[in-house]
C-alpha cells in the first residue's frame, strides 16, 4: 500500500514540476514576443580611420537575384538606414561618395533546450518509482541577422561593421517587420560614427 502511495506521490510531483516548467516556457515565449525582439548588437571598426572625413555615402549594388527575392526587405533596410544616417548629418549621393553601404541578412531555425532539475528515484534508487521531477524541454524558434558594412571608397576596405541578431515571430505582419527593421537599424547605428578617443 505504501509503495502505491509513493508511486502516486512521485507521479503527482513529476506532473506538477512538468506543468510548472511548461508554464515557465509559455511565459518566456510571451515575454519574448512582448519585449524587444533584438537579441544582440555588435560592431567593429578600423581604429586607424578618421571617420570625421566621411560625409557622403551611396549603396553598394545588390545582386539581381537578391533584388528579386528580397525586394521588400531591401527597401525596408535602405529606408531605415537612409533615415538614420540623414539624422546624423550624412548625405546620400550618386556622385563620388566617401563610403558605400552594403547589407546582408538572413534567418535560421534554432533549437532552445531547457534542462530542469534532475531525476530522483526514491530512497532505494529503484527505477520502479519513475522520476519524481526533472527532465528536458525544448522548442524551435527563428533567429535573424542584419549586417551593415561601411566601405571606404578610396581604400575599398570595410571600415565599420554593425550586426544585429533578432528573434523572429513566424506570424509577423508587414507592420511588425517594419518595426523590427527600424529598431535593429537604429540600435546598430547608435555606434556610428565611432566616438573619438584621444
Amino acid at each position: 500500500m505504501r509503495l502505491v502511495s509513493k508511486e502516486k506521490s512521485n507521479l503527482s510531483n513529476s506532473l506538477a514540476i512538468r506543468t510548472l516548467v511548461l508554464l515557465q516556457l509559455l511565459c518566456l515565449t510571451i515575454l519574448i514576443g512582448a519585449c524587444s525582439p533584438i537579441r544582440s548588437i555588435s560592431y567593429d571598426y578600423n581604429r586607424a580611420v578618421d571617420f570625421s572625413g566621411l560625409r557622403t555615402y551611396d549603396w553598394m549594388p545588390v545582386p539581381v537575384e537578391m533584388q528579386e527575392k528580397e525586394a521588400l526587405m531591401l527597401e525596408r533596410i535602405k529606408k531605415a538606414v537612409n533615415s538614420r544616417l540623414e539624422a546624423k548629418g550624412f548625405r546620400i549621393t550618386r556622385g563620388e561618395p566617401d563610403f558605400l553601404v552594403a547589407t546582408s541578412f538572413g534567418q535560421v531555425e534554432k533549437l532552445k533546450v531547457y534542462d530542469y532539475g534532475y531525476p530522483y528515484y526514491g530512497p532505494s534508487r529503484s527505477y520502479d518509482y519513475g522520476p519524481s521531477y526533472g527532465g528536458v524541454s525544448s522548442f524551435y524558434y527563428r533567429e535573424g541577422a542584419l549586417v551593415l558594412d561601411f566601405i571606404d571608397t578610396a581604400s575599398k576596405e570595410v571600415v565599420w561593421k554593425g550586426v544585429a541578431t533578432v528573434y523572429l515571430n513566424k506570424d509577423q505582419t508587414p507592420e511588425k517587420i517594419d518595426d523590427v527593421v527600424n529598431e535593429a537599424v537604429e540600435k546598430i547605428l547608435v555606434n556610428f560614427p565611432p566616438a573619438i578617443t584621444e
